[in-house]
């Protein structure tokens, strides 16, 4: 689910907006978009609809498309908060899943992500990651 390439320590964004073009980016990089704009636009028309601050200082944008090759899970801190809708978010969780694998895979992922981000200790092991590795090392012990 975790990918060393997507994971990303103390980043600074102007907005939502920068972080998720940002995310997307990185993704196309590591192989798992095809391009990425359907699935920019996927992301996109749910912040629309309503937005992914869930509380905790955390956000979860996510999307499906065809244009998701693999299931990923991008995850950036930021230096200073921004502003997700009516809340502020230091923590980022970007899933993507390939569109015929979008209700079980996507529902697998944000049940994980729900039931770890409800205890302290991985929030503030998440945020107080140093480095990259310390990031990756932090999602992969619980994801195993």
């Amino acid at each position: 689910m975790f990918d060393k390439q997507l994971t990303f320590v103390n980043k600074t964004f102007k907005d939502k907006a920068d972080a998720i073009n940002f995310l997307i980016h990185e993704a196309a990089a590591a192989g798992k978009l095809n391009g990425g704009e359907a699935y920019r636009k996927s992301v996109l028309q749910r912040e629309e609809e309503f937005s992914t601050a869930v509380g905790y200082e955390v956000a979860i944008p996510h999307g499906s498309s065809d244009d998701v090759t693999e299931s990923f899970v991008a995850v950036s801190t930021v230096k200073k908060p921004i502003l997700w809708g009516e809340e502020s978010v230091r923590m980022i969780f970007m899933i993507g899943v390939p569109e015929h694998k979008r209700t079980r895979e996507h529902l697998q992922i944000l049940a994980w992500l729900s039931r770890n981000l409800m205890h302290d200790e991985f929030r503030s092991s998440v945020v107080n990651a140093g480095n990259e590795t310390q990031l990756f090392e932090c999602l992969s012990r619980l994801e195993q």
